[in-house]
């Protein structure tokens, strides 16, 4: 019996390494899923923005995608998102004000697109289809890796447009009207997605060659 039970133990660990390394890397929500599109694209081109953002993300991520997995299918799933929102609406006050009393310093025009984190797609891609169907362990890991996935695309892509286009790290708003926009965004966003999808390619063949699949 311990010993079917550490095997047990065993597998649920590999299991849920797995779902971190695919939030974080393999399955990022932002380059491969397409999720949260906006608020990486129209805010962060600057560092201070994207750690902002990066923070409202796991206070608010965790507890929406926590309640979803412990309420699972007691709501109808017309209803859910609605539900989804209004969690989501509720932990962006302390959100907002913990990114706020952390990075005080982060441009004003984050607040244009801070908001839009309450209908984030993440957040409602994972509380909504995943917490309701996996055990709580797992609701959690992959909300960890899904927050650490965003946190380290918008993070990443921040430093460097504000590189581009002020030459500083954690320095003044960009003066570069190009990099600054939307669509400069979007564009790295492409760039990176690409990447990340050769790297599956390549796993996915090394797969095949062994005989196995790619989880």
């Amino acid at each position: 019996m311990k010993a079917m039970n550490a095997k047990v133990r065993s597998t649920v660990r590999k299991e849920l390494v797995e779902i971190l390394k695919n939030g974080v890397i393999f399955r990022n929500p932002v380059l491969i899923g397409a999720l949260g599109l906006f608020p990486v694209a129209a805010g962060s081109f600057q560092l201070k923005n994207g750690v902002a953002l990066s923070v409202m993300m796991f206070v608010m991520m965790l507890p929406v995608c926590v309640v979803s997995g412990l309420i699972k299918k007691r709501i109808p799933s017309w209803a859910r998102p609605g539900v989804i929102l209004l969690l989501s609406a509720l932990c962006y006050v302390p959100a907002q004000m913990l990114a706020g009393a952390w990075i005080p310093q982060a441009s004003p025009s984050l607040l244009l697109c801070a908001p839009m984190m309450i209908c984030n797609s993440i957040i409602l891609s994972r509380a909504n289809d995943y917490a309701p169907e996996h055990i709580l362990p797992a609701t959690i890991v992959d909300a960890l890796g899904c927050t650490i996935g965003f946190s380290l695309v918008t993070c990443l892509f921040s430093a460097i447009r504000e590189l581009f286009s002020a030459g500083t790290l954690w320095g003044y708003a960009p003066s570069n009207a190009i990099v600054s926009q939307p669509f400069f965004g979007f564009l790295m966003l492409g760039f990176f997605a690409a990447a990340v999808q050769a790297v599956n390619r390549s796993r996915s063949r090394k797969a095949k060659r062994k005989g196995g699949r790619v989880k």
